[in-house]
């Protein structure tokens, strides 16, 4: 048949029909790969509804294995169960660690395009997967893209030149967002698809293997198999056949008492009778779990559904959500497991919902157990002869193992995702396995595991004299007295030449080490006589105008490195998430405190506050400071 009439069937099949074609002979994959014959690759594809506009980085067969093959996009790999929807990639183990990087990889670069553009937008294209069976997002980079940046921002001499490379890889990274949310739709659909083929396909041969046995055989071993069947149904075992698998089928073929090339007689039945009722009682307890394992993940379903409707009572999320027990944390109580795991029959969704009115107890009961657990923490750690909560003092915080993460307090703690993954015992083994199949399928965090993953910090000596020169015993005194209640400026470098006044609270004065007044440098540092009267209390009138500002700057999130959650669903980001916002809610002007929010996993790091003099007004570095919301002019302090 002529090329040019295959091209015009060609063009009115799917690109999947191409791609089954182009593997029939070579002559129709010479024909089908060569660059000449895009077009029929795009008519193709145009004719099919519903396919996302092509990427510009994949070429026409590739972007049809891409949407409907599950091979490597590198090498050819088969069967690549992982697919990077986001990054248009699917890649083999190998191939991955060339084409993606982790975060923590690059995060020195991204930490330095924020501190010098002070832009929160990611600039490299980037997906977000959730790490099973821990339940972690974890953020992964296209690494080709990550060394073309790297190469574009060293080659940036200006300021101006960085931040113009900034918000041209921005707004490329926002339309990548755009397809990529394409992506992952069409991705649904092709994972139902194929889970509905699977399924048709088991059912088809088990259909199969149903004939076969409802038939005689001709030849010995299907003759003894057919025998062997009847036998087991006349005993008693026909439903049990009747519901099993195909591999189950297959696995009582292969016994050595069925697999024999030999007639059954009755004394062969009577020596393997035993035997084969102990493989069958084995299939029907097998049986039996897969079911009560299904009744428990259906029970379970109406354990979230309680639990989202109880969260949606409570309106929008806020930094508060995050620390409340999770749907993984109230399915392991008694009162819901108990329920679930009930043999009784008339257990229906009504049964859960009578139960809505004690979460909040629940909720608090859980947030007991967990204070309680950090409490024993700190006491295993430093024996503190004090009547005040340890969780509460200034000098307490808590690191995490895995991901190195300092600083964190109590209770914002508990948002912190290493807390959660799979923790449980062997008893419990099946009904975790049903609560992480339902937190997989609804992406809801996993359940919070011991307080192993962390450890407690203590203030460095350095920070506890900065608490003693404030008036305060570093064993008595709180977080929150401290933080709302005094400031501090250096004496040393808080001079009139100077022009201005940096405050600073109790944590980041310790890090204030200018060489001149850098007290543990015996060198260049401030005389001995100086150094004793470095710290000075700010008074009450400026110490209010300072904690005014500090709060202006966190309700506006102009916070260093802040985690945002949004108040519509469970996502989070660094720096504000204005296109999730758009994209997937339809905000057009997304707002702090309305449509996000500062997670409490943010450390709240409180930033130096510069006081200028009221005489600086005309400054332009001055009045940018004060415009930002990073100072203020004071017409009383500086009256030396």
């Amino acid at each position: 048949m002529p090329w040019d009439i295959l091209v015009e069937v060609f063009v009115l099949l799917s690109p999947q029909d191409l791609l089954a074609l182009a593997r029939t002979s070579k002559g129709l994959r010479a024909f089908l790969m060569d660059r000449k014959n895009a077009s029929v690759w795009k008519k193709a594809r145009l004719g099919t509804d519903g396919i996302p506009e092509r990427p510009p980085q994949l070429s026409e067969p590739l972007y049809a294995e891409f949407l409907f093959g599950t091979s490597c996009l590198g090498c050819g790999e088969q069967d690549i169960e992982r697919t990077f929807w986001a990054l248009c990639g699917r890649w083999c183990p190998s191939c991955e660690e060339k084409r993606i990087v982790h975060s923590t990889a690059i995060g020195y670069l991204t930490a330095a395009v924020r501190k010098e553009t002070r832009c929160e937008h990611e600039v490299i294209p980037y997906a977000c997967l959730i790490e099973y069976p821990d339940f972690q997002y974890t953020t992964y980079f296209d690494r080709r893209e990550a060394k073309r940046f790297k190469a574009r921002w060293k080659l940036c001499k200006t300021q101006a030149e960085k931040k113009q490379l900034v918000e041209e890889c921005s707004a490329s990274v926002k339309e990548q967002q755009k397809r990529a949310r394409a992506f992952e739709a069409w991705g649904q659909v092709v994972d139902q698809r194929r889970a509905q083929e699977r399924v048709q396909r088991c059912k088809a041969r088990a259909a199969a293997y149903i004939d076969i046995l409802s038939q005689p055989a001709s030849d010995c071993c299907s003759h003894i198999r057919y025998s062997i069947v009847e036998r087991l149904k006349t005993e008693g075992w026909a439903d049990e056949i009747r519901k099993m698998r195909v591999d189950q089928l297959e696995k009582l073929y292969k016994l050595d008492d069925v697999n024999k090339p030999i007639p059954l007689t009755e004394d062969d039945w009577n020596d393997m009778k035993q035997r084969l009722f102990t493989h069958m009682e084995a299939v029907r307890t097998a049986r039996l779990q897969v079911e009560r394992y299904r009744l428990t993940v259906a029970r379970l379903e109406f354990v979230r559904q309680v639990v989202a409707a109880y969260e949606d009572s409570l309106g929008p999320r806020d930094d508060m959500s995050d620390l409340r027990a999770e749907f993984a944390d109230l399915a392991q109580l008694a009162i819901f497991r108990d329920l679930v795991e009930a043999p009784l029959e008339g257990i229906t969704k009504e049964s859960f919902y009578e139960l809505r009115n004690v979460i909040p107890a629940l909720q608090e009961e859980w947030y007991s157990k967990r204070k309680s657990e950090f409490e024993e923490l700190v006491r295993k750690r430093r024996n503190l002869r004090t009547d005040v909560e340890p969780l509460s003092l200034a000098i307490v915080s808590f690191d995490c193992k895995r991901c190195n993460r300092q600083k964190m307090r109590w209770p914002n703690v508990l948002a912190h995702r290493c807390g959660r993954g799979v923790d449980y015992t062997p008893e419990s083994r099946a009904y975790m396995h049903a609560v992480l199949d339902v937190c997989k399928t609804y992406h809801l965090p996993g359940p919070w595991r011991r307080p192993s993953a962390f450890e407690v910090s203590f203030a460095p000596a350095d920070v506890e004299d900065v608490i003693r020169m404030c008036g305060y015993d570093p064993l008595r005194v709180t977080y929150e007295e401290l933080q709302t209640g005094i400031r501090l400026y250096c004496k040393i470098c808080s001079v009139p030449s100077l022009g201005y006044m940096v405050v600073y609270d109790w944590t980041n004065a310790a890090s204030h080490l200018r060489p001149l007044c850098d007290v543990r440098d015996t060198v260049f540092g401030p005389p001995a006589d100086v150094k004793a009267k470095k710290w000075t209390i700010l008074d009450a009138e400026h110490t209010a105008k300072v904690l005014a500002v500090e709060a202006a700057r966190r309700a506006a999130g102009d916070v260093p490195n802040a985690i945002f959650g949004c108040t519509r669903c469970r996502y989070r980001s660094r720096g504000f998430p204005e296109s999730h916002c758009v994209g997937v809610h339809n905000i057009k002007c997304p707002r702090i405190g309305q449509d996000f929010y500062l997670h409490p996993e943010t450390e709240f790091a409180s930033q130096p506050i510069t006081i200028y003099p009221e005489d600086a007004r005309g400054d332009r570095t001055a009045a940018k400071d004060v415009k930002r919301g990073h100072a203020f002019f004071s017409p009383s302090l500086f009256k030396f």
